[in-house]
C-alpha cells in the first residue's frame, strides 16, 4: 500500500510540475487569455487545495481514508485529463480545481499513513 501511495503522490508531483511550464502556452496561446488570468488559473488551483483539504478530511473521518483516498485519486486523474483536452477558459478553471480539491487529501493522507505504518 505504501508504495503505491507514493507513486501516487510521486505521479502528481510530476505532473504539477510539468503542468506549470506548459500553463502559459495553453491559456495565452490557445485560449486567447492574458497573463492575469494565467496567474489567477495557478491561485485558483491552490484556494481549491486550501478549501477542498478540511471538507475531505471530514469526509475520510466519516467514510474512511481509503474510499476518500481512492476517489481522490478517481477524481483528480478526470480533471487532469479533462484540463489536457480542453480549451475554453472556463473548463481550465473548473478542471484543475475540481482536481486541486483531491490532490490535498491524498498528499495529506500519505503523510498520515506514513506516520501511522513507520518507525
Amino acid at each position: 500500500m505504501m508504495q503505491g501511495l507514493l507513486l501516487v503522490v510521486f505521479v502528481n508531483f510530476v505532473g504539477v510540475g510539468a503542468l506549470i511550464p506548459v500553463l502559459p502556452y495553453a491559456v495565452i496561446d490557445e485560449a486567447g487569455a492574458s497573463e492575469t488570468v494565467m496567474t489567477l488559473l495557478l491561485a485558483s488551483f491552490a484556494l481549491a487545495m486550501m478549501i477542498g483539504s478540511p471538507i475531505l478530511g471530514r469526509l475520510s473521518d466519516y467514510f474512511g481514508r481509503r474510499r476518500v483516498l481512492l476517489g481522490s485519486i478517481l477524481f483528480s486523474v478526470i480533471g487532469h485529463v479533462w484540463f489536457a483536452m480542453t480549451t475554453d477558459i472556463t473548463m481550465m478553471f473548473f478542471c484543475p480545481n475540481s482536481g486541486g480539491i483531491c490532490i490535498r487529501q491524498y498528499w495529506r493522507d500519505s503523510g498520515d499513513y506514513h506516520g501511522y505504518h513507520c518507525p
